[in-house]
């Protein structure tokens, strides 16, 4: 299932957009979850003796979520049974 944005699957972020609030919804048992995810992560880029960080993609598309219980729900339900809805882009961290 692809990511629900008004109602309209999404292919692309906005250019603005470095995280997004989103709902799964469980279209068996009702349940709900309300997270936040980053559109990009962290990484450490080593270069001879030297470290910086960088900024790459997140997994952001195949993304289900962290919560142990949600997860072993779609293993054992199925992705077919979720809806994921992004409820707002975020310009900001926070």
């Amino acid at each position: 299932m692809d990511w629900l944005y008004r109602g309209s699957p999404v292919k692309h972020p906005p250019v603005a957009s470095i995280s997004f609030v989103y709902r799964i919804y469980n279209t068996q048992t009702g349940k709900t979850y309300i997270v936040k995810k980053g559109l990009l992560k962290s990484k450490l880029k080593k270069s001879g003796n030297r470290k910086s960080r960088i900024f790459v993609k997140s997994d952001w598309e195949e993304y289900y979520g962290s919560n142990k219980e949600l997860l072993a729900d779609v293993a054992a339900l199925g992705k077919e049974l979720f809806v994921r809805e992004i409820l707002r882009w975020c310009v900001t961290k926070g």
